[in-house]
């Protein structure tokens, strides 16, 4: 492909993806559906295991910002996630945290057995000028604040997707 202005491969100001939420009258006889943009694109937001199939509030996800420089190479899909990001989807509140020169992967959520606590965030952290990573730990209400807990790793990590977290008693 060619790459457009700034070195992307695309050209962002025409990029449109977004996080959006279908609404769907399904008394009705018609074939429209109503769209509302909730946040920034990203790619497989998260939601707490209590959360799902009911009306939730809270979703985390990878995200690429442009404005942080031009993508990283990282996995099968070409560009990394540069931001890792909570959203409040009935606000459109942003919590956001990114790290230079670095991809992230998609973030696990472990749920806390403190009530009120939303939990964790667990995710993997490409650190490409070192080729080594690690494991990062957030409090999944302020991921903005920075990570928790770092976990080293002497090598950089295969793309993981697709996690989830389950209590060792709960299987």
């Amino acid at each position: 492909f060619v790459m457009a202005a700034g070195g992307y491969p695309f050209d962002p100001s025409t990029a449109n993806g977004r996080v959006a939420r279908w609404s769907f009258d399904l008394a009705s006889s018609g074939t429209t559906w109503k769209e509302t943009i909730l946040g920034p694109g990203g790619d497989l937001p998260k939601t707490a295991h209590r959360d799902y199939l009911k009306d939730y509030e809270i979703v985390y996800m990878g995200i690429f910002n442009p404005e942080l420089g031009p993508p990283i190479n990282s996995g099968p899909t070409g560009a990394g996630f540069n931001c890792l990001m909570r959203l409040n989807v009935k606000t459109g509140a942003i919590n956001v945290w990114s790290q230079p020169n670095t991809t992230l992967q998609e973030p696990v959520l472990i749920p806390s057995r403190q009530a009120g606590h939303e939990g964790y965030l667990a995710v993997v952290c490409d650190l490409h000028a070192s080729n080594t990573a690690q494991v990062l730990l957030f409090e999944a209400a302020s991921i903005a604040s920075g990570p928790i807990a770092r976990l080293h790793i002497p090598m950089r990590q295969r793309c993981g997707v697709h996690g989830t977290w389950v209590h060792a008693e709960d299987l």
